[in-house]
């Protein structure tokens, strides 16, 4: 089973046999990488994002020390609160281009 995995997954082909890579069993390949597109790699990025510090004063390690469902809240706010900026500079803008 294991050798089927490894040949699907472009770790080791065992069908072909080839002895370009005899340790290729025990490397890590690239798609069984996870730590990219890990949840983890995510909210750090969705706090950079979403001006998580500015917006409740929170650093990276206690934001990340939150309960999952708090996270989620803070970020829904946030995407409001920059919805929100966004429409109000849109109407600016479009003031500013009306009295021109």
């Amino acid at each position: 089973m294991s050798d089927l995995y490894e040949t699907t997954y472009g770790i080791f082909d065992h069908i072909s046999s080839s002895k370009g890579r005899p340790l290729a069993s025990v490397a890590l390949h690239e798609s069984e990488d996870n730590t990219t597109t890990s949840n983890l790699y995510e909210a750090i990025e969705r706090y950079h994002q979403k001006g998580i510090k500015d917006l409740f004063g929170l650093n990276i390690n206690e934001y990340l020390a939150l309960p999952t469902e708090i996270c989620i809240k803070l970020m829904d706010i946030a995407t409001r609160d920059s919805n929100e900026k966004a429409k109000i500079a849109q109407n600016i803008e479009n003031t500013i281009n009306q009295n021109k």
